[in-house]
């Protein structure tokens, strides 16, 4: 739409593509036992559970991002995030693919690092390339398919969120 002739251009940005509204109008769908564990589900440690070797699990929500039974689950710890930004990392290990997010913040997604996984990092975006779908509206995508979402311009930095090591 062309903007009317000495009018300045709109400066509102378009909204960034989500998943259509949820068809679920009732709230409280989404809390239920489970009597397995599956990809994008919410593990709570129980209340007074204590975690002398692992102190990160102590009152944990763990979001399940994987889950084979050959293979195990692998999932990240939610609200744990640490005063460090990309940056603090980037300084230790430089990275193309994450260099244009040096000033997002750094969540701690777990104590077990996976040297071939690296930064998990997820996102609402739907549109992501190679995007994987963990549950409704939450997106897991690498580092260098966001990257690129940035490079094009059809993404901004602060539509992604990056968890070291996971759980």
């Amino acid at each position: 739409e062309e903007a009317e002739a000495g009018s300045p251009p709109s400066s509102e940005a378009a909204a960034p593509p989500v998943s259509p509204p949820s068809p679920f109008p009732d709230a409280a769908w989404w809390v239920h036992e489970l009597v397995s564990v599956e990809r994008g589900c919410v593990l709570l440690a129980q209340p007074g559970a204590i975690f002398p070797e692992q102190p990160l699990m102590h009152r944990a929500a763990v979001l399940v991002l994987e889950h084979s039974e050959t293979r195990g689950t692998v999932g990240i710890l939610l609200e744990r995030p640490t005063n460090r930004t990309l940056a603090s990392l980037l300084e230790r290990k430089p990275d193309s693919n994450l260099s244009p997010f040096a000033k997002r913040p750094l969540m701690i997604g777990g104590n077990v690092l996976q040297p071939r996984r690296g930064i998990r990092v997820l996102t609402r975006r739907c549109d992501v390339a190679g995007g994987v779908q963990i549950l409704y509206g939450l997106y897991e995508c690498s580092p260098a398919a966001a990257k690129h979402m940035i490079a094009i311009g059809a993404a901004r930095s602060d539509e992604f969120h990056f968890f070291a090591a996971a759980c």
